[in-house]
């Protein structure tokens, strides 16, 4: 038609990346994606382990008390454990479970103070500690 333009590629690619960031926003809180990320990074660690310690996926099921075809469904993440599940099998390992929660804050900090004012377990991975922190990440003291 004319009169209309075509949009150029810089905008098409712009509004690809706003599309994708939106989409990304819009899963990021879902409970389902969180479940679904944690079952994967659990397996992920699982299979590393067994790569790592040369153990075998029976030996793994016998050591947490589990049958072989559970450990299967478990590592094809078809299977919704139980966090006593997940402690059996890290303890069949010989290591302790850990459950966190992870902050998805640092998008969302307005301010260079308000991101003093996080601690720094509440930061994200990779962020550098503020001018309020020694190198060790613990907070400087100030005298009153």
């Amino acid at each position: 038609m004319q009169g209309m333009e075509s949009p150029g590629e810089d905008e098409g690619e712009k509004d690809m990346k706003t599309y994708l960031q939106e989409a990304i926003e819009r899963v990021r809180g879902n409970p389902a994606y969180l479940a679904e990320r944690a079952l994967w990074d659990f397996v992920r660690t699982v299979t590393d382990r067994l790569a790592l310690t040369g153990m075998t996926k029976g030996e793994l099921a016998k050591r947490a008390g589990l049958d072989e075809a559970q450990l299967s469904r478990i590592l094809a993440g078809n299977h919704n454990m139980t966090v006593k599940t997940l402690a059996r099998i890290a303890s069949a390992f010989g290591t302790d479970l850990s459950l966190r929660l992870e902050s998805r804050i640092c998008a969302e900090i307005p301010s260079a103070a308000a991101e003093k004012a996080l601690s720094p377990e509440f930061r994200c991975q990779g962020q550098k500690p503020s001018e309020t922190e020694k190198s060790d990440g613990q907070p400087v003291e100030f005298a009153a």
